[in-house]
């Protein structure tokens, strides 16, 4: 009987920062090993979990209030009305 073949993986992720319990030692490998591969879309509250993203997008619920590359829109947004950050790697 030939083996089962794996499931290949989406073009594009999905990771939602709540359901990460994760250390960051372990949180850091995953994210080594999917960055490059395919489209990543991170939603963060932390927004260290951001470093290394391409493209941030900041949300005041649904709302965008900023858009651009993080070393632009992450000082210049303020934490308060941001209900979401959204990253892309």
């Amino acid at each position: 009987m030939p083996p089962t073949p794996r499931p290949s993986l989406p073009d594009v992720i999905v990771i939602d920062e709540a359901t990460s319990s994760r250390d960051g030692e372990t949180d850091a490998a995953e994210m080594a090993a999917l960055s490059g591969t395919r489209t990543l879309m991170l939603t963060a509250r932390r927004l260290t979990n951001l470093n290394g993203t391409d493209v941030v997008h900041a949300l005041d619920e649904v709302r965008p209030i900023a858009s651009g590359p993080p070393d632009i829109v992450l000082p210049t947004t303020t934490v308060e009305p941001v209900r979401s950050i959204v990253g892309l790697r």
